[in-house]
């Protein structure tokens, strides 16, 4: 009766050890899991700084496109002036 009482007893403390490997475990994957979500906090601030920043050259692009393009405009209408004169003199109209 005693061995089985001894047998039964190791088995408890080897389930007691076994549950306390397991416990260690469960604390250092916590742990990680706690680093990995300060590692995906930050990395999501960095996305949306970058995709603020992004926002804000778009907006500067598309109002520099539209003084550009008024720009491109003027000087082709500068240019056609310039050759009609220049062609009148040149003809002597």
């Amino acid at each position: 009766m005693t061995q089985h009482l001894d047998a039964r007893l190791t088995r408890i403390e080897d389930k007691l050890d076994t549950l306390a490997d397991a416990m260690a475990q469960i604390a250092r994957v916590e742990e990680r899991l706690s680093q990995q979500s300060g590692s995906m906090d930050h990395l999501v601030r960095r996305v949306d700084d970058h995709d603020q920043r992004l926002s804000e050259v778009e907006r500067k692009v598309t109002r520099s496109g539209v003084v550009v393009g008024w720009g491109e405009r003027l000087f082709w209408v500068l240019v056609v002036g310039a050759v009609t004169v220049g062609g009148r003199f040149i003809v002597g109209v």
